[in-house]
């Protein structure tokens, strides 16, 4: 069963959307106007020049036109069983049976039944309320939850949620109606359904607002955009509210995202078990964070290019791991994997220290297998992984003993 969200009708058919940057998996950047867009490609317009470029293809969009949000304050933030976020400026739901009236930022009510509910948050989150609050979530509990803020506590109970309005939340507790006011109330965790199945979702589209929605199809109806959810929610978004697309979650997986089936780290030096079992937490690999970072202000992953003619560049990156020698990492690749990707260099930090011999391989096939030194500009990988199960990457003693072996894997993704 679907649910219609209708928000703000767009231009007349025929006009082209916002000016918008795409990022390919192969790296590319295109930019472009808007021409089309569907569950499966996208048509930009450059200068009266289309082209259309398959989703498959495409790591992400973001809209370079796009405009601030209006000025409110949000009153609740919706999360869908399908892990869609929408952020509201109101929240209600008549009675126990009713589906819930949710008045998106920007938006009109819409109504969703409460089984494609996961959680209803209605406060603002410091870092200890948002740890608090994730531990509720992970409750195994069979009904319903009630989170309440006592000071900078949070306590749950659970039972069953009733009727929720701007002023109280109806809670029946082992058969008692108790109403609490809203105003005590962090949020609302329902028990999760049965009776609804989950579509695989094609990427996330994020709003101006901070709504960030699981897209399962879409199509354009003149310049508004279609979109049923994951959940099977339907609504239409005008090009106006939308920030971005990230289409990694179909597309892309990320080392950083995976856990290895198997770590392997040993010292260079050191061969007393006591000594390497306590400096193994200094060496085991980090996931987007430097193994030399001195503080969070300084954990990115950095690696320096050499030029000849120019300045040395050093460049900062999100996504990666920071491997130690010696190092084995073992994953297990998804079924659908086709590509290995990833820029191999020595941390800008340590040099012009720092060589290792890289060596990659895919179900005991030699992949790759280099030597990567502190005094040479980082390498591009790009490696055939289609029909591998297990990926094994080593990262062993170079030239220099150990000395500033401290590999940056930046961007290391499985493209599917």
């Amino acid at each position: 069963m679907s649910v219609m969200l209708l928000l703000l009708p767009l231009t007349l058919s025929g006009q082209l959307g916002p000016e918008v940057e795409m990022r390919t998996l192969e790296g590319e950047t295109v930019t472009g106007k808007m021409a089309d867009i569907t569950s499966e490609a996208i048509t930009l317009d450059a200068d009266g020049q289309r082209s259309t470029h398959p989703i498959s293809g495409l790591e992400s969009l973001r809209v370079l036109s796009a405009e601030d949000a209006a000025d409110v304050k949000p009153a609740a933030w919706v999360t869908l069983v399908d892990g869609s976020l929408l952020v509201a400026s109101a929240y209600r739901v008549a009675n126990a049976e009713a589906a819930a009236e949710v008045e998106l930022v920007e938006g009109p009510f819409v109504e969703i039944p409460t089984r494609l509910l996961r959680h209803v948050r209605f406060k603002e989150q410091g870092k200890s309320q948002a740890t608090q609050w994730a531990e509720a979530l992970k409750a195994n509990a069979a009904g319903d939850l009630l989170v309440i803020r006592k000071g900078q506590k949070l306590d749950y109970i659970e039972g069953v949620l009733g009727a929720v309005s701007a002023d109280k939340v109806d809670f029946v507790l082992e058969g008692d109606l108790i109403p609490v006011g809203r105003e005590k109330v962090e949020g609302l965790i329902y028990a999760r359904g049965t009776d609804s199945e989950i579509q695989a979702s094609r990427g996330t589209l994020i709003d101006r607002t901070g709504s960030r929605i699981e897209v399962a199809a879409l199509r354009r109806l003149g310049t508004t955009l279609r979109i049923e959810t994951a959940a099977g929610v339907e609504l239409r978004r005008d090009w106006n509210q939308i920030a971005a697309f990230d289409f990694t979650a179909e597309n892309v997986l990320y080392l950083s995202q995976m856990t290895p089936t198997e770590i392997d780290w040993r010292p260079y030096f050191v061969s007393n078990p006591d000594i390497a079992a306590k400096l193994r937490g200094s060496y085991l690999p980090r996931r987007d964070r430097a193994l030399a970072a001195s503080s969070p202000a300084d954990s990115a992953l950095r690696l320096r290019y050499y030029r000849d003619e120019t300045s040395d560049e050093i460049k900062e990156f999100a996504r990666g791991l920071a491997i130690a020698s010696r190092t084995t990492l073992t994953f297990e690749l998804p079924a659908d994997a086709r590509r290995f990707k990833a820029i191999a260099g020595i941390d800008a930090r340590m040099v012009p220290r720092g060589h290792v011999h890289l060596v990659i391989d895919g179900d005991d096939k030699r992949l790759f297998e280099q030597s990567i030194s502190g005094t040479k500009s980082p390498r591009q990988i790009d490696l055939d992984v289609s029909g591998v199960t297990e990926l094994k990457i080593l990262v062993d003693f170079g030239e220099q003993e150990d000395i500033g072996d401290h590999l940056n894997l930046c961007e290391a993704r499985i493209v599917k």
